[in-house]
């Protein structure tokens, strides 16, 4: 773990009001870097200031260079900020070639209205979060392509042009998925009809994509994990990790099934209202899998 320490030097005195020698400083405290340098990183991405009170780069990295990193390591700012964290990983990894990965976590909580944040139209801190690695890795991605032009193609610094600039963005929400709540039914007759809503499980309006992140997570793969959309009897069947499972949300049929036998993944999960009221093709579908050794989840 590494540790700051803020260092104080009073003038003359102690906090009781007791006469003091000037100390000297602390051998590990971090002189040079400026809360200032903060800010004009922020006009060069902005052209203005709208994040008071970010941290610098400079700083980030130094902290961040006192770690030992494998290729596997993820930096995780709980309390993103403006993105500081995200930008100085990017540039640490553009100066060292570096893999370092980042996640950054922020409330959206909202800007002031007459800041020049939300004057410039980034009504939460998350937006600016954001906006801001996107923009660090545009300027990374400049300045990179800038270095290689005036270096002979031999040179050890072809092939800097591959980092990873890419991210992703996620909300944490309420589950795709209706809640089954049995012991909420007062009678029998509320019962049946409640089965009967639950013939598709999903909630009104769930974005197909939403619902695939949702049963990977529940599967447990990572969001990052390597993932490839595969047609088949025009619709869409999602491959994950090498077609170790495949995730079925749009339709199920014969051609299909054919084609999930083919891609042989060790598991496959499909929506049971897929299947609609074809009791026979849905047993017939259980044993052809069962039988390739597939584990069929029907959700």
């Amino acid at each position: 773990m590494v540790g700051l320490y803020v260092y104080k030097n009073y003038l003359n005195v102690d906090n009781e009001g007791n006469p003091i020698e000037k100390a000297s400083p602390h051998k590990n405290l971090i002189t040079t870097v400026l809360n200032a340098n903060a800010t004009s990183a922020m006009k060069e991405l902005f052209d203005t200031v709208i994040f008071n009170y970010s941290k610098p780069i400079e700083l980030l990295k130094i902290i961040t260079s006192f770690i030992k990193f494998s290729s596997s390591d993820i930096i995780l700012d709980f309390f993103a900020g403006s993105g500081t964290t995200g930008q100085a990983v990017m540039e640490l990894n553009k100066e060292d070639g570096g893999s370092r990965k980042f996640i950054c976590v922020q409330l959206p909580e909202k800007t002031e209205e007459n800041s020049e944040a939300f004057k410039a139209g980034y009504k939460t801190i998350a937006e600016i979060s954001k906006e801001r690695i996107r923009r660090a890795a545009k300027k990374i991605e400049a300045e990179v392509k800038e270095q290689l032009s005036d270096l002979p193609l031999s040179s050890e610094g072809q092939g800097k042009e591959h980092q990873d600039l890419g991210f992703k963005v996620y909300k944490l929400k309420e589950s795709n998925f209706k809640i089954w709540r049995c012991d909420m039914v007062p009678s029998e007759e509320e019962l049946k009809s409640g089965v009967d809503l639950f013939e598709n499980p999903l909630k009104a309006g769930a974005k197909e994509e939403n619902v695939f992140l949702e049963l990977l997570l529940k599967s447990g793969y990572a969001l990052n994990v390597k993932t490839k959309i595969i047609e088949a009897d025009n619709a869409k069947i999602y491959a994950v990790n090498d077609n170790k499972l495949i995730v079925c949300l749009e339709k199920v049929s014969d051609k299909i099934i054919s084609k999930i036998l083919e891609l042989k993944p060790a598991r496959c999960l499909i929506l049971d209202s897929l299947f609609g009221r074809r009791d026979s093709f849905k047993t017939n579908t259980v044993l052809q899998l069962k039988d390739a050794e597939i584990d069929l989840v029907v959700i």
